[in-house]
């Protein structure tokens, strides 16, 4: 379901305010078929200024991504299976709310907060 970018920022605002565990899952399609997948999980960093935001795990790794010229909006979990996300979906009820971003690229990126 696509959302406003106020309504999608809002909701991020509000993770990291609650110091919320975020886990994104992304995923990658070229032109020639060629497939990726990442998956992390971690602490949500937010530069609404520069509409980026960062998932930075326990180890360090980071994930990064502007959001400003991509739709965003919100999904369930039967969406995004239907999708090609199960295996990085985990348990349902460990997740809390789900955004969407739909980059320009053709890369779609989930962001899950997930349940304390």
């Amino acid at each position: 379901m696509q959302s406003t970018p106020e309504e999608f920022r809002l909701l991020l605002k509000k993770w990291k305010t609650d110091s919320a565990k975020v886990r994104v899952a992304a995923k990658f399609e070229s032109e020639n078929g060629f497939l990726s997948s990442t998956k992390l999980e971690g602490t949500l960093m937010l530069d609404e200024a520069e509409s980026t935001l960062g998932v930075m795990s326990e180890d360090g790794s980071l994930f990064l991504v502007a959001y400003s010229s991509s739709g965003v909006g919100f999904s369930t979990r039967e969406e995004q299976e239907s999708k090609g996300f199960p295996l990085m979906l985990a348990n349902p009820e460990e997740i809390d709310d789900i955004l969407i971003i739909n980059d320009s690229s053709g890369a779609v990126i989930c962001l899950f907060s997930l349940i304390k």
